[in-house]
């Protein structure tokens, strides 16, 4: 192969490489479409059956039934067993907290800076049952992308309030589903990861069927598997409030 031959194959790789950087969407429009993604039924109500592993192999498992309306506003409670039955969650704009716990009798409003507390010894804090809004509030960069994935670096934005320094999100390139999640702390120490291990597209919108989330230090794990889940059956406004939720 001669010289001149070398540096036209040079070009030619070179000129490629340009043109399919400049068509590789952009960090926040693909957070944005993961949003999109994420929100996309006007409201949703599920089912869910979630079972706990501990490091010795104990299960327990327990039923929670989730309310959600835009991407905003989130109501959970337990159902089962008896010993969790009406313990629960609400999530309103702007980072309002809310849990109920029956053996008090009371409301409490939980601020930022507890909301890294695990929820009802799951292996989700009270700031993982808060819906996400991506684009809002974290700033991404791709640190890797392939045909079948992005594997995105997000960063709180300046007012976002949270206990993750960064989370790293692998997301599907077909439907912009995160198929998973990783989240670090302090010295960019990884200390858990949730999964996407079954998807499914139900009338047109796409849904984690079965969910893992796992504590890494603790070698705990948390899988949610959906029972049941309804979508846009006009959710009312009543139930997202504290009323409902001591209910």
């Amino acid at each position: 192969m001669n010289r001149r031959t070398i540096i036209t194959i040079s070009i030619f790789l070179l000129s490629f490489n340009v043109v399919f950087s400049a068509n590789e969407l952009q960090p926040e429009v693909i957070l944005k479409r993961v949003d999109n993604i994420m929100s996309a039924p006007k409201d949703q109500y599920m089912k869910i059956n979630m079972t706990l592993t501990d490091k010795n192999g104990n299960r327990s498992v327990r039923k929670i039934e989730i309310f959600q309306k835009g991407k905003d506003k989130r109501l959970g409670k337990f159902i089962a067993p008896a010993e969790y039955k009406g313990i629960g969650f609400l999530s309103l704009p702007n980072g309002v907290f809310y849990i109920y716990l029956p053996a008090f009798g009371k409301i409490k409003r939980i601020s930022s800076n507890v909301k890294s507390s695990k929820f009802a010894g799951t292996d989700f804090t009270y700031e993982d049952m808060e819906p996400k809004s991506y684009a809002d509030n974290w700033d991404g960069t791709i640190l890797e992308s392939d045909s079948s994935t992005y594997r995105i670096k997000i960063t709180p934005k300046k007012g976002c309030k949270t206990s993750y320094k960064y989370e790293i999100l692998t997301i599907n390139r077909k439907n912009y589903f995160p198929v998973k999640t990783e989240y670090f702390k302090g010295n960019s120490i990884l200390v858990k990861e949730m999964t996407a291990d079954s998807i499914v597209n139900l009338k047109g919108y796409w849904i984690a069927a079965v969910s893992t989330m796992r504590d890494i230090k603790a070698k705990h794990t948390s899988i949610m598997k959906l029972e049941d889940i309804k979508l846009n059956t006009g959710l009312k406004n009543n139930i997202f409030t504290k009323r409902y939720l001591r209910q």
